[in-house]
């Protein structure tokens, strides 16, 4: 930052104010030879001036002979134009007229062509000049906490209602009773292919049910079981479902190894019992009232 640059701006009557305005931002950059390369979109930030705008102010003032390109560009993509002020020489920093009689002439650091323009630019002494390190060109912080601009909850200039919101969600997180665990989901399957019955099973049927052939039994379940369709025919233990059906098939007084069941057996044989005493007093009653008359 130059300040004998930005008072001889202050110090110019221009009309209108927005071309004086862009002429004090780009005195603001100059260093102390007066020269300065904001790009257009720095002065867009600084001034609050629309890009169109801007680019008519510079080109104004460069016709009003305030400014001039020096033909140098700067920028990662060398398209920043590189300006110098049109500051009278009595007025730059450094001038004969406010040296002191001991300080050293700049008249030998003065660059003459656009080669030692280059090498000055390129060295590290006039790199740093034009920094906001040095202080020669504003650092804008940005809209942030650390510096207080920022509406935030801890300079106490922000609605906290987001705040309020965020903590009544997080306390009715909290309130809400633990779900239950979630059982894992029962699927049931269709009879395997070629099913056999588990040797223990097999023991423990033969003991309950003696008198059932069990190959017999297992050809009809698995027949029976094949041919049911849809979910049905699906099953979630097999084996207990075999062990089951034995039991209902031998208490039926289905394949058993010694043909119909005996009078006596449990199951649906009481019912045979029953009907077959019937039978015979039915014909005994006949009998005996056929012999009476």
């Amino acid at each position: 930052m130059s300040i004998e640059a930005m008072n001889w701006a202050f110090g110019l009557a221009i009309k209108p104010a927005t071309r004086k305005f862009v002429l004090v931002a780009l005195a603001t950059y100059a260093d102390p030879e007066g020269v300065a390369w904001p790009s257009v979109a720095a002065l867009e930030v600084m001034t609050c001036l629309d890009r169109k705008t801007i680019i008519a102010a510079i080109d104004a003032l460069e016709g009003d002979g305030l400014l001039c390109d020096t033909g140098r560009r700067k920028g990662a993509t060398a398209n920043v134009k590189v300006y110098r002020l049109a500051i009278p020489a009595g007025d730059r920093f450094g001038s004969p007229t406010r040296r002191s009689p001991d300080a050293p002439t700049r008249s030998s650091e003065a660059p003459t062509s656009p080669k030692e323009y280059q090498k000055r630019d390129g060295s590290e002494q006039y790199r740093k000049r034009n920094s906001t390190e040095n202080g020669t060109v504003p650092f804008f912080r940005g809209n942030s906490t650390e510096n207080g601009t920022l509406n935030s909850t801890e300079n106490g200039t922000r609605n906290n209602q987001g705040t309020i919101k965020e903590r009544r969600e997080k306390e009715r997180e909290e309130s809400r009773p633990p779900a239950p665990p979630s059982k894992p989901a029962s699927r049931g399957c269709r009879i395997p292919a070629g099913f056999t019955p588990n040797p223990e099973d097999v023991a423990t049927i033969s003991a309950q049910c003696p008198e059932l052939d069990i190959d017999r039994a297992t050809v009809s379940f698995c027949d029976y079981w094949a041919a049911v369709p849809g979910a049905k025919g699906t099953k979630l233990d097999w084996r207990a479902t075999w062990r089951n059906s034995m039991r209902q098939t031998y208490e039926m007084g289905k394949c058993l190894k010694t043909g119909p069941r005996r009078v006596g057996a449990t199951g649906r044989s009481h019912q045979a019992e029953a009907l077959a005493a019937v039978d015979a007093a039915t014909r005994d009653l006949i009998e005996i009232g056929s012999g009476g008359f």
